[in-house]
């Protein structure tokens, strides 16, 4: 057996830097699978958004569970013998590799996990056999890069032109109501999109810099630096699903009505003694919670009307009607006032022309 069979193939303990990052990142891979399977369920039951966007979405959820489900048993493995890839987890490395750089490109993960099987690891440190570490690695990598910069600055200037669109959709007799609608459905989905591309954009900007390291010195490359890749993406199957539900207004309420019900629900288990009509009015709390505008309390209604404050765009500052109900009444409110029109303008109307 060769050097590099021998030094993948030994055990050993890692380091206590290495085993409570990788304890971590096991950490957050077990529960990226709450927020992303709940985000599916939500997008799901609700209409929120567009259909194909619902899609979409969904999708990338559904990859980011396999990059999570993917990540465990390499995590196990090195945890209990200390091995980041031994032979016997070829396969694993391929799907794990693979899972990761959907994100990417699948043709780089496949070259990516070959290069890990064909490297030796000794004392924390990786070196790579390969060749293509290189002047075209870096060509590659630095173009990729520009892409997603060039990507995301296109993301934000039609962002900005929905929100300026809007803003002046709100005019009289600028738009009609459709295109009204659409404005703020584009405001409103590009709010939840934003969220969701900073969080890539973070995790590509990370791996680039990881890429160009292997390529500054390919023979010499620290554990900790695969590893700090890994804890971004660890943090980014968390942060966005969860980043999703909370820059979409409609998405949280629905979350906090489902948070709400919950805990009734414990309290329920907690407090057998509480009469049933005093558990139902908790869980109509709990739905109506969902609605603005609860239909059978006026006193209530006149409250939020009152409180109620538009949040504001993203780039521009401006006061934005984001919540669907919101802006409903604000549209109708308008038609009806251009439909009762008071009769003294009727006969100025009439005497005008």
């Amino acid at each position: 057996m060769d050097s590099n069979n021998t030094t993948l193939t030994t055990k050993s303990s890692p380091a206590p830097i290495n085993f409570a990052i990788a304890l971590s990142e096991l950490i957050l891979d077990i529960s990226a699978l709450i927020p992303n399977i709940y985000f599916i369920f939500i997008l799901w039951s609700r209409h929120d958004l567009h259909n194909n966007l619902r899609v979409l979405l969904a999708s990338f959820s559904s990859c980011l569970i396999l990059v999570a489900l993917t990540r465990l048993p390499t995590e196990f493995n090195y945890i209990f013998t200390g091995v980041l890839y031994i032979d016997i987890f070829n396969w694993l490395v391929y799907g794990h590799e693979v899972a990761v750089m959907l994100l990417i490109s699948i043709a780089i993960g496949i070259y990516i996990g070959s290069e890990l099987n064909n490297s030796s690891i000794r004392n924390g440190v990786i070196t790579f056999r390969g060749s293509y570490y290189g002047l075209y690695h870096i060509i590659d990598v630095s173009v990729r890069l520009v892409i997603w910069i060039i990507c995301f600055a296109i993301f934000v200037l039609i962002l900005r032109y929905n929100q300026r669109c809007y803003a002046f959709s709100r005019l009289p007799n600028k738009h009609n109501l459709v295109q009204r609608y659409q404005f703020a459905e584009n405001v409103r989905s590009s709010k939840l999109l934003l969220a969701v591309g900073i969080i890539i954009f973070v995790c590509n900007l990370h791996f680039d810099c990881v890429m160009l390291r292997i390529a500054y010195n390919k023979d010499y490359f620290n554990v900790e630096y695969s590893q700090s890749f890994d804890f971004v993406l660890a943090v980014a199957l968390n942060a966005i699903p969860i980043a999703a539900i909370w820059f979409h207004s409609s998405m949280l309420e629905a979350f906090k009505s489902h948070l709400k019900h919950l805990t009734s629900c414990l309290c329920i288990f907690k407090c057998v003694s509480k009469s049933n009509n005093s558990i139902q009015q908790q869980q109509q709390l709990a739905i109506n919670s969902i609605l603005p505008f609860p239909p059978n309390h006026p006193t209530t209604t006149n409250k939020r009307l009152n409180n109620y404050k538009s949040p504001r765009a993203l780039l521009t500052g401006q006061k934005l009607i984001i919540g669907r109900e919101e802006e409903q009444r604000v549209y109708f409110n308008e038609l009806r006032k251009s439909w009762n029109v008071p009769p003294y303008e009727m006969k100025k109307k009439y005497i005008k022309y």
